[in-house]
């Protein structure tokens, strides 16, 4: 989803930098670490 991707790139924009390539690999941790800060922003 865009707006998964946009709310992460606004939290996390080094973790993007990192592994730009594994969008899939560092978008499934990310998510789990940002668990709650993406449902209360969402």
């Amino acid at each position: 989803p865009r707006e998964l991707r946009a709310m992460l790139n606004a939290y996390m924009p080094h973790y993007n930098q990192v592994r730009p390539h594994s969008s899939l690999d560092g978008f499934v941790p990310a998510t789990r670490y940002l668990g709650q800060p993406l449902t209360q922003v969402g």
